[in-house]
């Protein structure tokens, strides 16, 4: 028993099955104590325009009115009024920021929201494009494109704001201190403490204030995160890597 034990812990295939994975395994810990950021980053954002969106089919032919690019009539209205539509309106204020670390919410834009009295089920549009500029000090703006949705609660109940899975903006990076960061939009809510990605207004003809948040999350390991095999694939690639070297043992020993 002793020797056989000595054999195994000796033999070198069965060390490398044995200490590879544990090496693999500090090494990533390792990799990770040094990845995490000190990102420290002050400056202001604020949503620079908010229209339907141009590319969304489900737009087509449905009734609004821009201004500016700020301020939306949206729906078709029974008195034929435009102040009896929905009314979305970025108030286009600059939000200041102060030592923000790497996935931390912060607020990037500011909004009103008028759940009109006399609009037509069917009418608005639903699908919008959100333009975000943020400003770190020192640095130049950086522009971030997202999309959202609303869905127009019918007989003057409440309307939702819905941002889809927490999108990121792979199209625009920020560089700070040498590392790269990209904008995640976390949601709407009226403070950083109570944001979600389905957001709910008030009844027909009430008016809300309320505001979008993101967070700056390491572009480096976002990519990471999207390539990660699941840990089914790992066991199976492990797996798999054990048979070939047991394979290659017992050829070494038959070659002998």
């Amino acid at each position: 028993m002793n020797n056989l034990t000595i054999g195994v812990f000796m033999n070198p295939y069965c060390y490398r099955m044995i200490w590879l994975p544990m090496v693999a395994a500090v090494t990533l810990c390792f990799l990770s104590a040094a990845n995490v950021s000190a990102l420290s980053v002050s400056g202001g954002s604020f949503t620079s325009s908010i229209d339907p969106s141009r590319d969304a089919g489900p737009n087509s032919g449905l009734t609004y009115e821009r201004e500016n690019y700020r301020n939306l009539w949206l729906g078709e209205t029974i008195s034929g009024d435009r102040a009896d539509a929905d009314i979305l309106t970025s108030e286009n204020t600059f939000n200041f920021f102060t030592d923000v670390q790497e996935n931390e919410a912060f607020q990037i834009g500011n909004f009103t929201y008028t759940n009109g009295l006399g609009v037509i089920d069917g009418t608005t549009p639903s699908i919008f494009r959100n333009v975000v500029q943020i400003q770190p000090e020192g640095e130049q703006i950086s522009r971030f494109t997202s999309f959202f949705t609303i869905e127009n609660g019918e007989n003057g109940s409440a309307d939702t704001f819905i941002i889809p899975d927490s999108p990121v903006n792979e199209n625009t990076i920020l560089e700070i201190d040498g590392d790269e960061y990209v904008l995640q939009y976390l949601g709407f809510g009226t403070s950083s403490d109570d944001i979600d990605q389905i957001f709910t207004t008030g009844l027909a003809g009430t008016t809300i204030n309320f505001n979008a948040y993101g967070q700056l999350i390491n572009y480096d390991e976002y990519l990471a995160s999207q390539t990660v095999p699941t840990p089914s694939a790992a066991a199976a690639g492990f797996l798999l890597l054990s048979a070939l070297l047991l394979r290659r043992k017992k050829h070494s020993d038959a070659t002998v």
